[in-house]
């Protein structure tokens, strides 16, 4: 597997950023991330996925 390009690490880690942050908001009611969590792992590498325990 090729490394990701910078431009594919930024999409990445703003999805991520995103997903994390709806968590933060969203305590009581997770479901309300499911798009967002989409978009992190269809961002992401599932290596990168796993790392945080999202693969």
């Amino acid at each position: 597997m090729a490394a990701p390009s910078m431009k594919e690490r930024q999409a990445c880690w703003g999805a991520r950023d995103e997903y994390w942050k709806c968590l933060d908001e969203n305590t009581e009611d997770a479901s309300r991330c499911k798009k967002l969590r989409s978009s992190f792992e269809s961002s992401c590498p599932q290596q990168w996925r796993s790392s945080v325990g999202l693969a």
